[in-house]
């Protein structure tokens, strides 16, 4: 996932959100992107879903290639 999953990232950085940890989530609707994370104002914890089953998809086939 390299560079989507840094952009993701930095994102989440962007909104004040602290990134705690990260996971791929598979389902019967796509592959996700879950991401762990903590808001650095109110100290609440949270997980954010991020639908990458495109992103995924084309880095399966790049490196069929």
């Amino acid at each position: 996932m390299g560079a989507g999953q840094s952009e993701l990232n930095g994102f989440v950085r962007l909104k004040g959100l602290e990134v705690l940890d990260q996971s791929i989530v598979y389902d019967q609707r796509g592959i996700y992107d879950k991401i762990q994370v903590r808001n650095l104002v109110s100290g609440d914890e949270y997980a954010l879903y991020f639908n990458v089953s495109r992103q995924f998809v084309h880095g399966v086939e790049s490196a069929a290639d």
